[in-house]
């Protein structure tokens, strides 16, 4: 199973706990999908299967049905021309003869084909039309158009009960998809900045959480240790994009891995700062889970050169 690096696109395994291209950082909520998307696969295809044997299945037995009732269906008698008129009666419908298609025989005279055609009941049918006329629409079901016109659709404007705009064929206009339900209460983001190479802690730093969707910036800044702690807002979309500034520090920056910096070894740490040194560096907006209140993120700077 290959996943793709949200930040560059980057194919690699689903265990890698970064981006070896970008360097981005894998969350647990990102590496605990990659790793159920092959079981979520094997299970649709487990179920796809199972459905199609059970279609089979009931075809079967369908088929075998419908042959165990022609075998006991009794076979029909025949019953001779003569006793069928003699067992018609005398009120009869009216029929019409038509000569067969079947050019007769020389010296035999032509055969004719009885077809019974009752009369409609006339009578019957008025009274049926009368009725249908008068009868209101059953609840939920749309008015028929008459007889010998297109179908038309009614759709009944925003707002107003009584007044219907017709329309003849096509689909309803479509409505305006409804915004994402808002989210109460506050995220609480407990985190840390460091430099990557020397693993020193950056005090008075300025990190700032900004959101496109509300338009508005939540700013601190690191305390002596360079921790920091930042309450904003839950959102229902979009996220927040993360920006760090510092005297004597560049403006990129890296999100922590799993596996931090500080439990790798100095060699590491110096092969990821020349492959960052020499890409650029691309974050997605930091988009938590509602369900959860309080998250840890450390940021991992570089100083200038």
């Amino acid at each position: 199973m290959i996943v793709r690096c949200p930040a560059c696109e980057t194919e690699m395994d689903p265990t890698e706990t970064s981006c070896p291209v970008c360097m981005r950082g894998r969350t647990r909520h990102e590496m605990m999908q990659g790793l159920q998307a092959p079981k979520k696969q094997a299970r649709s295809r487990r179920r796809l299967v199972l459905g199609l044997l059970a279609l089979a299945g009931a075809g079967i037995a369908a088929w075998q049905f419908r042959g165990e009732l022609a075998r006991r269906r009794p076979a029909p008698v025949p019953v001779p021309a003569q006793e069928e008129a003699k067992a018609a009666p005398e009120s009869a419908p009216a029929v019409s003869t038509e000569t067969a298609s079947a050019p007769p025989a020389a010296g035999a005279a032509p055969e004719t084909a009885i077809v019974a055609t009752p009369k409609p009941d006339e009578a019957f049918l008025a009274d049926l039309r009368s009725q249908l006329a008068k009868s209101p629409p059953a609840a939920g079901r749309e008015p028929q158009a008459p007889a010998g016109e297109p179908p038309q659709k009614v759709f009944r404007n925003e707002g107003d009960e009584d007044y219907s705009t017709r329309y003849e064929g096509g689909d309803s206009p479509a409505e305006p998809a409804a915004p994402a339900a808002p989210v109460e209460g506050d995220w609480t983001i407990r985190g840390k900045v460091y430099e990557l190479i020397s693993l020193k802690p950056v005090p008075r730093a300025r990190v700032v959480f900004s959101s496109k969707l509300t338009g508005k910036d939540h700013a601190t800044r690191t305390d002596a240790k360079g921790a920091f702690t930042l309450k904003i807002p839950k959102l229902a979309e979009s996220g927040y994009e993360i920006g760090f500034s510092a005297p004597g520090y560049r403006p990129d920056w890296l999100e922590e891995p799993d596996t931090p910096y500080s439990k790798q070894s100095l060699a590491r740490r110096e092969e990821a700062a020349y492959q960052l040194g020499s890409s650029a560096i691309l974050h997605v907006p930091y988009m938590p889970d509602p369900a959860h209140e309080e998250y840890e993120f450390n940021i991992v700077v570089f100083p200038r050169q």
